[in-house]
């Protein structure tokens, strides 16, 4: 399932209904034989077992036993015995065990809970792996996912929390990932979502059950900017006054700093609303921490009375068109400064129709465009990129090329599902490009996981031996809100060729109490200033409009690469 592109800036909702269930829904949902770990439970007990790590928060404390290298339990008669971690995790986090004697028999991790379970979710692993989340003796059915051959595989969990996003593996292989598992659609704000909390585990059926290779650990995370969000929309009667700012590209000259972002008036007079009349702004700023919106904005795109379609340069049979700072400001070999962006034209149906590059002779402008048409457009018939084409990354290399990465789509692509992917051309001139025969050279990752539905490459810069990719990616996540939700993640390469995957991807998530981008984070800019890597970002709240955000990237994160 391919998310509408025209609908490129919106993040796609379905109303959810949260199965509020009783002690005895649940037990016929689970069925008869299946383990009651989803009844009611008496009230909290903080009895400590032996060992300095672990409470029993439910049951009898002699049912367990805590040893050096597992935990043991045996349960003498059917009920809920669970046991939590004394001391939370703070922030994002891994969890690892091994639970035995095998999966499939109703074994419950539990994960992101307050300490006196007044809060957090309880993952039940059997023939249907079941999530749910409890407030003290309340328990609402979050989703559910077939355990399929994995209850036959090795007896591994492991659960990743990025943000909002939980991503659940068993038996060694991703079962799912769902973000925002709390999440309601009509709250504006979202309810909170824990940052961190405790973790452990549960167990109802009777007979001994053991937990082995227990870990969890937390994870470095991107460092929000405390200005955050560092832009946002205009008041009304301002060129920017509407729903949307976004993050096109930032650039460094004499020691300033401009972020490029786009963002709308109004909807067009002439009637079509799938998608608003983008033009684009600037920003500055001498920190990366407070920017100033230029007052001279909007320095490129269509006017809003007249001929608007005069502009764009485009065939009679376009009636609409409207545009999106790309991801890509850079040196001209003349020396001028090149802007590129993104044109959807709309005949019927909207279309994104490739690159454009406007120049102007400083940072701030003025632009006009180079040529009346695309400098790179969609490929053939069976190409990835043969229906649209759209964000984009441009930089200039150390030997003078250029090169763009870009994202395509094909609903008749020649192998595999439709879904966005990412593309590589390059470039002496920035005017004729040449595409890597070998595309596309980014695709959506493996079943369950965050970017599953479709990867759109954004952005990309060089620091020391790596190119680092920003790309925006999303999944369907059944049972959270939204559905599909855009999050940023981040790959790196030696060669803009082969990536590899930060392994605690989404990088920025959809986020938690205190942050901002509750629904969706988007369009990812990214920059090196002295040494250290920065992101720029769309973010959205529930009920607010979308802004800029922005995000240092930790050195220790990039070096570390997901090995804590």
């Amino acid at each position: 399932m391919q998310a509408p592109l025209f609908s490129l800036n919106r993040v796609l909702t379905v109303a959810l209904l949260w199965a509020a269930l009783v002690v005895a829904g649940v037990v016929a949902l689970m069925g008869a034989a299946s383990p009651n770990l989803a009844m009611a439970f008496p009230p909290f007990s903080n009895a400590a077992a032996n060992g300095s790590l672990w409470t029993v928060a439910r049951g009898e404390s002699t049912a367990w036993k805590i040893l050096p290298d597992r935990l043991e339990c045996t349960v003498s008669q059917s009920g809920p015995h669970w046991i939590i971690s004394k001391s939370p995790i703070e922030g994002d986090f891994v969890l690892e065990a091994s639970v035995g004697p095998k999966l499939g028999k109703g074994e419950g991790v539990v994960f992101s809970a307050n300490a006196d379970l007044s809060y957090g979710y309880l993952l039940v692993i059997d023939a249907t792996t079941s999530l749910y989340r409890f407030s003290g003796a309340d328990q609402k059915l979050v989703t559910s996912w077939p355990l399929g051959d994995r209850a036959s595989g090795t007896n591994t969990v492991r659960i990743l929390k990025k943000g909002t996003t939980y991503r659940i593996e068993v038996g060694g292989r991703v079962l799912n990932t769902i973000t925002n598992p709390g999440g309601e659609r009509t709250a504006k704000p979202q309810p909170p979502e824990p940052d961190g909390g405790h973790w452990g585990f549960a167990f109802s059926t009777e007979g001994s059950h053991t937990v082995s290779g227990m870990r969890g650990v937390a994870i470095p995370r991107a460092k929000f900017l405390s200005t955050n969000p560092v832009v946002e929309v205009g008041p009304q009667g301002s060129w920017d006054q509407s729903a949307e700012a976004f993050a096109s590209a930032v650039f460094e000259y004499k020691n300033n700093f401009y972020l490029y972002y786009s963002a709308d008036y109004d909807h067009p007079p002439n009637g079509i609303k799938e998608e608003p009349l983008h033009r684009i702004g600037i920003a500055t700023s001498s920190d990366l921490q407070t920017w100033k919106k230029y007052e001279k904005n909007p320095v490129l795109g269509a006017p809003l009375t007249g001929d608007i379609m005069k502009f764009f340069d485009l065939p009679a049979s376009y009636v609409f068109a409207t545009m999106q700072g790309g991801g890509g400001v850079v040196r001209l070999p003349g020396g001028q400064i090149g802007l590129t962006f993104n044109v959807l034209g709309w005949n019927g149906k909207g279309q994104w129709l490739g690159v454009w590059l406007a120049e102007g002779s400083s940072p701030l402008g003025p632009f006009h465009k180079v040529q009346p048409g695309p400098i790179l457009s969609p490929g053939g018939s069976v190409d990835f990129d043969g229906t649209t084409m759209h964000l984009h990354g441009a930089q200039q290399l150390a030997d003078g090329t250029y090169a763009i990465l870009y994202t395509g789509y094909n609903k008749n692509i020649a192998k595999g599902k439709p879904g966005d992917r990412g593309g590589l051309a390059t470039s002496k001139d920035m005017i004729h490009w040449t595409k890597y025969a070998g595309n596309p050279i980014f695709v959506p990752g493996e079943p369950g996981s965050w970017d599953d539905e479709h990867v759109r490459p954004k952005t990309f810069v060089k620091l020391k031996d790596w190119y680092y990719m920003f790309y925006e990616g999303a999944h369907f996540s059944q049972g959270g809100w939204p559905e599909w939700p855009d999050q940023v993640g981040l790959a790196r390469s030696r060669d803009l060729i082969n990536w590899e995957r930060y392994p605690y991807n989404p990088l920025i998530s959809t986020t938690t109490v205190g942050h901002s981008g509750d629904v969706a984070q988007i369009q990812p800019a990214a920059m090196v200033a002295n040494g250290t890597l920065y992101v720029f970002y769309g973010c959205l709240n529930a009920g607010k409009p979308f802004a800029v955000c922005g995000a240092e990237i930790p050195s220790q994160l990039l070096q570390e690469w997901g090995k804590p």
